[in-house]
Order: C-alpha cells, then structure tokens, then sequence
C-alpha cells in the first residue's frame, strides 16, 4: 500500500515529549528487521567501508531488503553500529544518508478515516516511554517527511459474519472501542468491546450494507447486549494449556537465543540454537528452569512469576488502558483489510504480553507487585513485537493461535482471565 505525505495537521498524543539521548541506541540493538529500499541499499553499498563491513553475507543481507545484524551482549545490534554506540554511517555523511526508518524513529505515522496523518510514539524508545525532552510538536513535521509519508487506513474492515463496514464505519466502531476501554479496566474492557463487535454483526440488517443511521442504531442495541446485568464477568482462573503454549510462542520468542535467530544476522542460525530456543518454549509452557527476557539482566525463573500478584485491574492497569486508547487513536493494524476481531485480539495479546512480562520483571528484584516502570517496558516490549517487527516475524503457531482467539468466545475470555 503507497505512502503519501499530507499537508495537514499531525495528530500526535498530548504532552509527549522526545530527546534523542541517554539511550543504549536501543533502536540499533534490536531484533526486528529495519527494512531498506533498492535506492538505500545502493547508496549504502556505494561507500567503501561500508561495503568492506558488508563481505559477501551481509550485501546478500542488505540486497534482500533489510539492515544486516551481528550478535552482541545476547541481543543484535546492526553492523554499522560503532563502539561508541553511534552510526558509522551518520557519522561520515549525515541523518540523510541513513534509511528512512532509522531518521525516523521513535515515530511512525498512519493515516485515520480523514485521511490525517497520525503519529506512532514507539514506546520501545526510552525517551518516548519516559517522557522527556522536548514537545514532540518540535520534530514531527520532520519526522513525517523522513519517515516518507503515513500509510493510509484501510478502505474497510470485515466482521467475522464476512460483511464489511467502510473506514468511516470502522471509525465509529473503533471510537465505542475506545469509550468502553475508558470505564473499565483493561481486562472487562477487551472482553466487553469482543462481545459488542459480535453483537453489532448481529444487529445490523442482513443482506444490505447499513447506512451510518442504521449503524448507529446498531451500535446503541450491541451496546446495551454486551453491557447488559446477565453479561458474564470475568473471574480470575488459571492460564489454561493454550494460554501457556500461546505464551511461550509470545514471550519465548524475546528471550535468548530466540530473539538473535532470525535472518538477517551474519552468522547463520545453529542446530544448537534451535535446542535451546525449544528449551525456552517449553519452560514457558511447563513453568520449569529460568529463561533469559530481553531487557532483564538475571535469568528470570519462570514459576516465580506466579508469586507477583496480577495488576490489571489495579490503578497500574491504568497505563496499558491509555496506551491501548492510543493505539486505537492510531488506527494500528488498520492499514491493511482484515477483520475487526484481528485487531482486539491483538489489543489482547499486547495486554497479556505487557502483563506477564512486567510480573516477570518484577519477580527477579523479589517484589510481589509490579511497579509501573515495568509496565512501562513491557508496553515496549510489545511494541517490538507487534508494531516493529510485524506479522512476518511472528511464528505459525501464534498465527493460528490468533485465527482460535478471533473465532473462539471462551478461549478469549480464559486467555484475559488467566492475568487477573
């Protein structure tokens, strides 16, 4: 789908700030692929120490559309990253000269159902997950013309019955989302908002596409269904056996050597690593041994996570519901036709993945809760994995895990239930 730079305002979050500083140049220590165009690659492989660090491997790597990595410290870190944790190739010819995603980043941009371009604030930067700085309003005109346009939203999204509602529709429904997320907590919002899409498909009139009266009509019956005092509410059990296997796709894939096994690295994936990745996915899912999370220093031991009290519901929880608002006000996993159940149960997955991952953070410092400074990493871990990185990095299980959760009311609901 084309990119295309609007003249119109940039809708950004309130009060955010950005400084590039004080930052382990986490954007070039990451396992999600930074994509290259043709032009890129050939003005990248035009300069001669670069291409002497390429060799063989890497321009193939490079060629193929994405920024070579090398293993470092347990974490890929790109190739033309120096010691001093600066770009070899900023360094001799300048922020143009680099690609556009890392002139970019922290920021990314869509377009909404007005066709305005709309700000992505990755919170995978620690600037942008602590705020602070300088008001972003300062660079995110620049940011959008490095980034070389927002990708516009999708012209409809389906419903599982397979009718479609246009972006404007899609819009409404998106915006009763985002209503239901602000009255509750995150948990009873995500399975509320799953129950009023099933019922909006079931209110609106069969064999016609609806018009914006009959839709809003629909959308006040599918309200008043999903909110209704016999709606069931969520009680707080066990994560069952496809709750755990989902998990361990999710979390295993961040914890070493899962996360350096990936392509694009100049050193090819060994029948070792494999092993031990499985290791990794059957401690998750058997709760046994201790595994090595991203971005925590000592070996989490993964059945103490279980002795840190959940927190979704707790004052704390508060953070994932504002950031799951603004991935909503972003119109994220939009840009491309799919279904609206798609996009909740990745707000689910997003949800569960922040949560786990903070109560494991927590757990290795001896707490019993979680303190929002987890929270906060866990939200940028999950933007590594489902803004960053994408679909493609994503194993066939969790595809088919997802494709259970979209067609399947109770497992979706046992999934929220096992984190609360």
């Amino acid at each position: 789908m084309g990119r295309r730079a609007k003249q119109l305002t940039i809708l950004h979050p309130p009060g955010r700030n950005f400084a590039c500083r004080d930052c382990p140049a986490r954007c070039c220590t990451s396992s999600w692929g930074i994509p290259v165009t043709k032009e890129e690659c050939n003005r990248i492989l035009g300069d001669e120490e670069a291409a002497a660090r390429l060799g063989d491997r890497g321009t193939a790597i490079l060629k193929a559309g994405v920024l070579p990595m090398r293993e470092e410290n347990e974490k890929l870190v790109c190739l033309f990253l120096d010691d001093d944790l600066l770009c070899s190739l900023h360094k001799r010819h300048g922020h143009e000269f680099i690609p556009a995603p890392c002139q970019a980043f922290p920021f990314g941009f869509s377009e909404n159902e007005k066709s305005q371009p709309v700000a992505l604030l990755s919170r995978y930067c620690p600037s942008i997950r602590d705020n602070y700085g300088k008001p972003v309003e300062e660079v995110v005109a620049e940011k959008l013309k490095q980034a070389g346009g927002a990708a516009p939203m999708a012209e409809k999204m389906g419903l599982r019955s397979g009718r479609v509602l246009p972006r404007a529709q899609c819009a409404e429904v998106v915006e009763k989302w985002r209503e239901l997320l602000g009255k509750s907590n995150p948990v009873d919002a995500l399975a509320q908002i799953y129950d009023f899409t099933d019922s909006l498909d079931d209110h609106l009139p069969r064999n016609k596409k609806p018009d914006d009266r009959e839709l809003r009509a629909s959308i006040g019956r599918a309200i008043e269904s999903a909110a209704s005092p016999e709606a069931p509410r969520l009680v707080s059990s066990k994560l069952g056996f496809g709750g755990r296997v989902l998990l361990s796709h999710l979390l295993g894939g961040i914890c070493y050597p899962s996360r350096v096994m990936l392509a694009h690295r100049m050193t090819p994936i060994t029948f070792g690593e494999k092993v031990r990745s499985w290791i990794n996915r059957l401690a998750w899912l058997f709760r046994l041994g201790s595994v090595r999370l991203l971005f925590v220093e000592v070996p989490v031991r993964v059945r103490r996570i279980d002795s840190v009290a959940g927190f979704l519901r707790s004052q704390t929880g508060q953070l994932v519901t504002e950031y799951l608002q603004e991935l909503l006000d972003r119109r994220q996993g939009m840009q491309k036709q799919t279904y609206l159940s798609r996009v909740i149960t990745d707000m689910a997955l997003m949800t569960i993945l922040i949560s786990h991952y903070a109560r494991a953070a927590a757990s290795v410092e001896g707490l019993s809760e979680v303190l929002p400074q987890h929270v906060k990493e866990g939200i940028g871990i999950a933007e590594l994995l489902f803004s960053h990185q994408g679909d493609a990095g994503q194993s066939v299980v969790l595809h088919q895990l997802r494709l259970n959760l979209m067609s399947n009311r109770d497992d979706f609901r046992r999934l929220l239930a096992g984190e609360i």
